[in-house]
């Protein structure tokens, strides 16, 4: 299984050269946008057990959750380090949106989330350099993530910052506004609410001149270090995008 989970990195960076020129709109539309190697962001659960051939797995723990399922591996070789655990979470959008009436299936849920823990002493470093040749070289100094659920039932839009440091290395994709605009930008501003507590229409211009479609956090830790995918706002473009499309 380590030696699977290298071929998949090596073949995603052989990948990620050739389609360096594509253009950011279809690498969203098609889920490649900083997607973990060997998968996609518009993969259900299923698809990325298969993928990453963890479905017979001595080791998987899977929770069925119907908003947010996902599951999780251990002692896995990512990125060149042991990992003590690799997890990926899932959301189903048709059951989270605050306002839907339409009943949820198995397999309707997307990839949203990849969490990397590294014991203590893991070479960092090691880490970084395969992030760096998969994703282009760390230059972002801050990045915000929102999260989708309300902290304390909080009606208010919460977002937290990540700052650039020694031992934090930050990717992102641009910024929501980049994409959304024109005859399109009314349409995502009314129907992103239902997936964002808190975000309202005085809210929409910060709110999408900060958030990405996928950022990655790499930090390193005394106790433990930890790399995290977040792709929540790419799979609610996505899903808005899909929606749109058939009106």
């Amino acid at each position: 299984m380590k030696k699977l989970l290298c071929v998949m990195v090596s073949a995603a960076m052989l990948l990620f050269c050739a389609c360096s020129g594509a253009k950011s709109g279809q690498s969203l539309r098609e889920g490649t946008a900083l997607s973990f190697p060997g998968t996609n962001w518009n993969m259900n659960m299923d698809e990325v057990m298969n993928a990453c051939g963890f479905t017979d797995a001595d080791d998987l723990q899977v929770s069925d959750d119907d908003c947010a399922p996902a599951f999780l591996v251990s002692d896995r070789e990512v990125f060149g380090e042991t990992a003590t655990t690799l997890s990926f979470s899932f959301v189903n959008l048709k059951a989270v949106a605050q306002d839907s009436e339409t009943a949820s299936a198995p397999g309707e849920e997307v990839l949203a989330g990849i969490t990397v823990i590294y014991p203590a002493g893991a070479d960092l470093e090691k880490v970084r350099q395969q992030l760096d040749s998969l994703y282009g070289k760390s230059a972002l100094n801050e990045i915000t993530v929102f999260s989708p659920y309300s902290p304390l039932d909080s009606d208010t839009l919460s977002g937290q910052k990540q700052t650039a440091s020694d031992t934090t290395a930050l990717w992102g994709t641009p910024a929501l506004s980049s994409e959304i605009g024109g005859k399109d930008k009314a349409s995502f501003q009314e129907k992103w609410p239902a997936f964002q507590p808190g975000l309202t229409a005085e809210d929409w211009e910060s709110f999408s001149d900060e958030a990405r479609f996928v950022t990655i956090v790499c930090e390193e830790g005394e106790e433990f270090s930890s790399v995290q995918f977040y792709a929540y706002n790419l799979n609610v473009y996505n899903e808005l995008s899909a929606q749109m499309d058939t009106e």
